[in-house]
């Protein structure tokens, strides 16, 4: 028999914003504390730049600048390339895209093969693009009939693709590294901190001009951004008094036993 299913819980939205970028910073700055990892689908006022053949988009540098200003608070933002197959190095794109020219310290991932890790055929790439995550046949819950039957409440799918899902999934191994440091006692790595570890120690993409930087490796990942507990003086003080009182504990009762003819 099926276990019970789990009670619903009720969701909340917030609205949808159509006003200019300066108007979600202020929400960053109250959120900043929380060293939240957001994963950013570029919306109605920042639409991607799906062709580098004419003028780039003016939302682009407010994009920009938003991402950078939610970096500097500490926030990791982690935004999809699109699937516009395009090339973010081509001179039409007016370096837009150039590190050399700005970096907002946002995480840009596109979308890659899950065998070859090669870049799927309409995934947006170049040297601005930081790192790719599996972009074809990710398993992901609504709209779907995976499990079978009609309850709402196993509706997956095995469909879900594109940097949409690439972005989600590097998101999620950002999260996971900043967790285990939180678990283990230690501050939270800086949004550059942490995107330089998940390109260090990610798994290079396939041969191809087509730049789409590496899969990551949360295990690498985790390995090299994540102290090993440490044991100071006074966590061994505590261990040998620890150790000490189980000796007597068990070294009276010995004794009385020994007493007792036991």
């Amino acid at each position: 028999a099926r276990a019970a299913a789990a009670p619903r819980r009720r969701c909340s939205r917030a609205p949808r914003r159509t006003g200019p970028p300066r108007a979600v910073v202020p929400a960053a700055k109250t959120q900043a504390a929380s060293r939240y990892t957001l994963s950013a689908q570029v919306g109605p006022f920042c639409w991607p730049v799906l062709s580098c053949n004419s003028t780039v988009n003016r939302s682009q540098p407010a994009c920009a600048r938003l991402s950078g200003e939610k970096s500097r608070l500490g926030i990791t933002v982690v935004e999809a390339a699109g699937n516009g197959s395009v090339d973010l190095d081509a001179p039409a794109c007016g370096g837009v895209f150039d590190r050399a020219v700005g970096d907002s310290g946002a995480i840009l991932v596109a979308a890659g093969s899950a065998a070859s890790h090669a870049p799927l055929s309409y995934s947006t790439h170049g040297g601005r693009v930081d790192l790719q995550g599996i972009a074809e046949g990710v398993v992901t819950l609504g709209g779907g009939g995976l499990f079978g039957g009609s309850d709402p409440l196993q509706r997956y799918q095995s469909s879900f693709g594109g940097s949409s899902a690439a972005s989600a999934m590097v998101a999620g191994v950002a999260l996971a590294v900043q967790g285990q440091r939180r678990v283990g006692g230690h501050a939270p790595l800086e949004p550059l901190e942490l995107r330089d570890l998940l390109v260090e120690t990610g798994t290079p993409q396939a041969p191809d001009p087509r730049l789409i930087g590496p899969l990551p490796d949360l295990a690498a990942a985790s390995a090299v951004g994540v102290p090993a507990p440490r044991i100071t003086a006074l966590s061994a003080s505590w261990t040998l008094a620890l150790c000490a009182l189980l000796w007597v504990a068990v070294a009276t009762r010995a004794s009385a036993r020994c007493a007792a003819g036991g």
